[in-house]
């Protein structure tokens, strides 16, 4: 059975400053940061949706008990970029462009924090398509997402462009650092790779 979720996404104060401080952003740009802070959270309108699945979909997954997620920030987070490169104002567009994927991160753990409350288990492992899993299966997978507005264009991109599309093993325990969606991330030239504990 398919659930959406709508998702409430703000910072605090600090986690701003840690997010400025994880893209490289000076200390003089604090207040422009906060601006564009505010101004993509009154665009973003954030939904999940995601079913339970108890049976393998996909053969290359190694897990039977999953769930499949699909997180959009909406299309008004890629209008608002786009607009922002368009007038030529790059450090703006840039620095948005960074929330967002902030943005995305927060909606990761509120969507793994409702799966947990149906049922009682935790996001393991994430499987994304064309990384862990082949790319030619993510449009049968968005196909048992009807009606949702977040779709492949004719080019198989995902519109709108701050949406992803993954698989989560579900688990009975949580183990440290689970939560974080780069936990299991193997991109070791990933520029804001963590190191590992």
């Amino acid at each position: 059975m398919l659930k959406q979720i709508g998702l409430q996404i703000s910072f605090t104060k600090e986690e701003r400053r840690k997010i400025q401080k994880k893209y490289h952003f000076e200390e003089r740009d604090s207040q422009r940061f906060d601006w564009m802070v505010e101004l993509l959270g009154s665009v973003v309108r954030a939904k999940a949706w995601y079913r339970i699945c108890r049976e393998k979909e996909i053969e290359e997954l190694p897990c039977s008990c999953y769930a499949a997620v699909v997180v959009t920030l909406s299309e008004y987070s890629d209008r608002l970029i786009a607009l922002e490169s368009e007038a030529g104002n790059l450090l703006d567009a840039y620095m948005l462009d960074c929330i967002a994927l902030e943005f995305l991160q927060k909606a990761y753990r509120q969507t793994a924090q409702q799966i947990y409350q149906e049922t009682q288990l935790w996001q393991g492992e994430y499987y994304f398509f064309g990384e862990q899993l082949p790319l030619e299966y993510l449009p049968s997978i968005l196909e048992t997402f009807p009606n949702i507005p977040v779709q492949l264009n004719s080019s198989g991109m995902i519109i709108p462009i701050k949406s992803v599309v993954y698989l989560a093993e579900l688990v009975e325990e949580l183990k440290e650092g689970m939560d974080d969606i780069c936990f299991a991330c193997k991109n070791q030239e990933c520029i804001y790779r963590k190191e590992q504990k």
